[in-house]
């Protein structure tokens, strides 16, 4: 039997994955490579005895980017692997880390930024979603990950 064939840690959360992005008009040609890939990763936990329920999105990346490139990893396997850890949080099998001080004054900052483009701009909600993810990249890029 070949390793991909062989059951991992992951599979039982695959179902569901694959549910949840149905339902967004993800393609079948799309799931069938995204469980490729989350087995092979699948794989790696089980080699490295890693459960789970104890992924963080940070681990998780860390994780995918140990992996060989492929054919079929036209995606970039990082950005799955944070895609599939944010469902095992929404499913209880996974939690989220706590929030440090830091990261909850940007919270509110960015709270308070979207709040005043979508009242006192007008701005449309895609607009908005635009802005704060250049309003997150700029922060990150001035005051780094810790503080404000």
């Amino acid at each position: 039997m070949k390793q991909c064939e062989q059951p991992t840690c992951l599979d039982p959360f695959l179902a569901s994955f694959e549910q949840e992005l149905s339902s967004k008009n993800y393609k079948p040609a799309t799931l069938e490579n995204y469980r490729y890939l989350l087995r092979r990763l699948g794989h790696l936990l089980d080699n490295e005895g890693i459960a789970p329920s104890s992924l963080s999105t940070e681990l998780a990346v860390e994780l995918a980017r140990q992996l060989p490139a492929s054919p079929k990893a036209q995606v970039k396997v990082p950005n799955l692997a944070r895609l599939f850890v944010e469902h095992l949080i929404a499913v209880g099998v996974a939690t989220r880390p706590p929030i440090s001080a830091a990261q909850a004054e940007r919270q509110e900052l960015l709270g308070n930024l979207e709040l005043y483009l979508l009242r006192q701009r007008g701005l449309s909600p895609r607009s908005v979603k635009h802005v704060i993810g250049f309003a997150t990249r700029f922060l990150v890029h001035r005051f780094g990950t810790e503080r404000l």
